[in-house]
């Protein structure tokens, strides 16, 4: 967790903004054109007026480099840029929304969740927190020693070198994420696109909004909420619209889940393209934006997210800066800090 009282400016990179970066800092000839750009990155985040953290996605996707030396040069570039800063896997950000929403239905002051999905190390991404060993107080003369110890071990688990060694290669918790976002990307194709054929002949384009948000509202989603509510004591005619519900009741219940809501509008604005088949990597794609675009300043993602975020007002919504290449993020760093 960020415990600053000023939080950066937070920049989130698209996989493929990192791998451009690598290419360009790596380059011996006229591909060199982004080495500049690295540098100001890393300028400004020594500063600390720039904050670029890695997601569980980023992790995911450099295992796809199957040139280990390439894989290698780019999880280098992207432990140093990223200095070691995380950001939270987007099912526990969630998490937090829904403790959030409850806490504020039962009268609680609301808590700032960008500080809560920022913070340090590799198991901080996956939602681990920092482990701490304990050992028993007989292996310590002093409880001085103790605290030094955990201190010592919690700066190596949120070190560079673990960061370095989990992009190069996954560990088992990763590897679980890995298969569950696999099996879920393969079982949802058939699916979606068979959804997509039956909602364009039966229904008009809000009612294809809606069922796309009944059907993202799984289970799980409302089950957590009534443990929450459950937890601390909150009835559930409080937390959770019931009866004769209109537009605006429904619109106004999700706009307490920002994850939530950029799934359903980024998912229904894709299917409404016909013309463009559903991908695997697409579940991937949501699994960054959903928490890049609510809780990140400046997101830089690939031409056709970019312009779907846009055309959804996403942008405008949270005060996100979208651009769909390196480029328009020079230029802005250029022009905000008088560079």
């Amino acid at each position: 967790m960020i415990e600053d009282q000023k939080i950066p400016v937070i920049v989130y990179l698209d996989q493929n903004k990192w791998i451009d970066l690598s290419r360009s800092y790596y380059a011996t000839n006229n591909e060199s054109r982004f080495r500049h750009l690295y540098t100001l990155l890393q300028r400004l985040c020594e500063e600390g007026k720039l904050l670029i953290p890695l997601s569980v996605v980023h992790f995911t996707e450099t295992q796809k480099e199957g040139n280990i030396k390439r894989r290698k040069k780019l999880a280098h570039l992207m432990t140093e840029l990223s200095g070691g800063n995380t950001i939270l896997f987007h099912e526990k950000v969630l998490d937090l929304e829904i403790s959030n929403y409850v806490a504020v239905s039962s009268g609680e002051s609301p808590i700032n969740i960008k500080r809560e999905i920022l913070g340090r190390g590799y198991g901080f991404a996956l939602g681990m927190g920092t482990p701490i060993i304990k050992l028993p107080p007989s292996a310590f003369k002093s409880s001085a020693i103790e605290k030094q110890f955990q201190i010592d071990w919690q700066n190596h688990i949120e070190s560079g070198e673990i960061i370095y060694k989990r992009l190069v290669k996954c560990d088992s918790n990763l590897e679980k994420i890995l298969e569950r976002l696999r099996r879920a990307e393969t079982e949802a194709l058939p699916k979606v696109e068979l959804a997509r054929s039956n909602a364009q002949r039966d229904l008009n384009k809000e009612q294809r909004y809606y069922v796309e948000l009944i059907e993202l509202t799984d289970d799980r989603f409302v089950g957590k909420i009534l443990a929450e509510a459950k937890k601390m004591k909150v009835n559930i005619i409080d937390v959770l619209p019931i009866g004769n519900l209109t537009k605006d009741d429904v619109d106004n219940f999700y706009e307490n889940f920002p994850t939530m809501l950029v799934t359903v509008k980024l998912y229904w604005r894709r299917n409404e393209e016909t013309q463009r088949r559903a991908h695997p990597n697409d579940g991937r794609d949501l699994a960054f934006l959903k928490v890049a675009i609510p809780y990140c300043d400046v997101v830089v993602v690939e031409k056709d997210w970019c312009s779907k975020a846009k055309a959804l007002k996403l942008d405008t919504k949270y005060g996100t800066l979208l651009y769909r290449n390196l480029e328009q993020l020079e230029s802005y760093l250029q022009e905000t800090f008088d560079i």
